[in-house]
């Protein structure tokens, strides 16, 4: 390739890669400190590289995201620590809850200093029950990352957390959408309260303002946000 990769394009392609799609609005927000203008014009140009491509989703709003071209695909490979089958199509059925896992993603690498292993990752590692990620820190500490956008079953959360309990993550870490659901999931995590898991619990809107340091928790408040890595 004639033209060499700034880290930001590097970025941009690890993410596309690794979540399948990535929105303008979301690149914007967090690697191009909220310009569309900048976003765009970087974008245009790993177009005509041959990285990246516009695809148009056959949803009500025709939300536009981007993917990898083949070219993309083969770069991508070389920059992710991990090998990701590319899908042919977005799910549409999972669409608003994986562009929410994207947002988490990127909310989460402004706090933490981690690897970030995706949930296509996850499923190659033969755990029971996989989360939407897993933030590990050079520690090997992990803390499991869950996105709420609708509420399970009550036998759906127990099972969940009990078997979570024997994988030895440091924090599971719901990340609710919306309120309503944040208020649900802390009634359902005081009612059962599983052994040996420690469940913590922030708003995707809370996840977003720097002051925000603690999470909630059947115990108390808990200053995760605090530390950059554990």
């Amino acid at each position: 390739m004639k033209e060499s990769l700034s880290a930001r394009d590097r970025e941009i392609l690890r993410i596309a890669y690794e979540e399948q799609f990535v929105g303008l609005g979301t690149l914007a927000k967090f690697l191009f400190g909220g310009s569309i203008k900048l976003a765009s014009r970087r974008v245009l140009k790993l177009a005509h590289l041959r990285l990246l491509k516009q695809e148009i989703l056959r949803l009500p709003s025709s939300p536009k995201v981007l993917r990898l071209a083949p070219v993309g695909q083969r770069m991508a490979k070389t920059i992710s620590s991990f090998e990701i089958r590319q899908k042919r199509r977005v799910p549409l059925s999972t669409f608003e809850h994986d562009a929410s896992v994207i947002h988490a993603r990127l909310e989460l690498g402004r706090r933490f200093e981690g690897l970030w292993v995706p949930e296509k990752a996850i499923k190659a590692h033969n755990l029971r029950k996989v989360p939407d990620g897993i933030l590990v820190f050079p520690s090997g500490k992990r803390i499991a990352i869950e996105v709420e956008n609708s509420l399970k079953s009550k036998s759906r959360y127990r099972d969940l957390w009990e078997t979570w309990g024997s994988e030895g993550f440091m924090v599971v870490l719901y990340i609710a959408t919306r309120g309503p659901i944040a208020t649900s999931l802390r009634r359902l995590m005081t009612e059962l309260c599983p052994e040996g898991v420690l469940l913590a619990l922030v708003e995707m809107d809370a996840l977003g303002r720097d002051e925000v340091e603690t999470v909630w928790t059947p115990h108390g408040p808990l200053p995760l946000f605090s530390k950059r890595a554990y």
